[in-house]
């Protein structure tokens, strides 16, 4: 059973404050993954490794930093490297899985970090794209659901259906207000003729 997101919360900001400082990527890249795999309470040897050899377009291997097949691809630079390399050499892997039928080894999300700063990649759908410090990690949480065993699912604004999702203020509201009408139709039998009393309360 996934953790509570309270709990994932309280250890991304853990997390967050125990690596803003640290600069050296060969020394502590790996304990940097196992310790943000397990915010989500995920032990990352059970579904990620390191060092996973890709070939490469060029013809020759390369080494993809962490690799969760089908889920996650991971790269990690010192502190201060740009982060657009990182991301163009994680998709330089993508083709190579592609190039080598390794297709249904290809992650959704592309994560790159430099220690101080996080970005996500989403390949799927619109390609989102979210770059952040490390300590906003808390904030950002709910983005890698997916690696806690949530599911994420693409929304289409315009479908009625999904109003509960992509606005859960104003179905709150809505749904209040029913109640509210309920009660006040009780006592007032014309209430109903007078019904933008009520629609016209302040958002």
């Amino acid at each position: 059973m996934p953790l509570s997101w309270n709990e994932i919360k309280h250890r991304a900001i853990k997390f967050g404050n125990d690596w803003k400082t640290e600069t050296r990527e060969a020394a502590e890249r790996q304990t940097f993954w196992n310790e943000f795999f397990d915010i989500f309470g995920i032990r990352r040897r059970t579904v990620a490794s390191f060092e996973e050899p890709v070939k490469k377009l060029s013809g020759n291997w390369g080494a993809i930093d962490v690799f969760w097949p089908g889920k996650l691809l991971g790269e990690h630079k010192s502190a201060g490297q740009d982060l657009d390399k990182a991301h163009a050499q994680g998709m330089a892997y993508v083709r190579g899985l592609l190039d080598t039928g390794r297709e249904k080894e290809i992650p959704r999300h592309l994560i790159v970090s430099d220690f101080q700063r996080i970005a996500i990649h989403d390949l799927e759908g619109g390609g989102e794209s979210l770059t952040f410090p490390v300590t906003d990690l808390h904030k950002h949480i709910r983005r890698f659901a997916f690696i806690a065993g949530y599911k994420q699912h693409r929304l289409d604004p315009e479908d009625p259906a999904n109003i509960a999702a992509t606005d859960w203020d104003a179905a709150i509201r809505a749904m209040l207000l029913r109640i509210t009408s309920l009660r006040w139709s009780r006592i007032h039998p014309d209430f109903f003729s007078s019904r933008l009393a009520i629609l016209a309360l302040p958002a």
